[in-house]
């Protein structure tokens, strides 16, 4: 199943809000999410974006960014060309979908 970064961050967005235990996982595992980035420079945004192993140079990401229609867009195919895979994106995907069924 295939959802929009946007719906996936909504879903880790409210079990934060409703599930403190969950928030203390994610925050302990530093895992992104749109509310934290927003509060982030954009300086702290690149590190993040290194240090889950995405090539994230501020000249290369304005140079490619407008080749995209949406930053969705230049993310998924940042996630999907990354020199390997970023930890925990899938599994991640998976738990939030099972999650929010259930």
């Amino acid at each position: 199943m295939n959802l929009s970064y946007s719906t996936l961050n909504r879903f880790v967005e409210e079990k934060i809000g409703a599930d403190p235990a969950y928030r203390a996982v994610i925050e302990k595992n530093g895992r992104p999410y749109l509310s934290l980035a927003r509060s982030m420079s954009d300086d702290e945004l690149l590190f993040k974006l290194r240090e889950l192993g995405l090539e994230a140079g501020r000249e290369r990401l304005l140079d490619t960014f407008p080749r995209y229609i949406s930053a969705q867009a230049m993310a998924h195919e940042m996630v999907e060309n990354a020199p390997s895979p970023v930890s925990g994106y899938q599994e991640d995907c998976k738990s939030l979908v099972v999650a929010r069924a259930a």
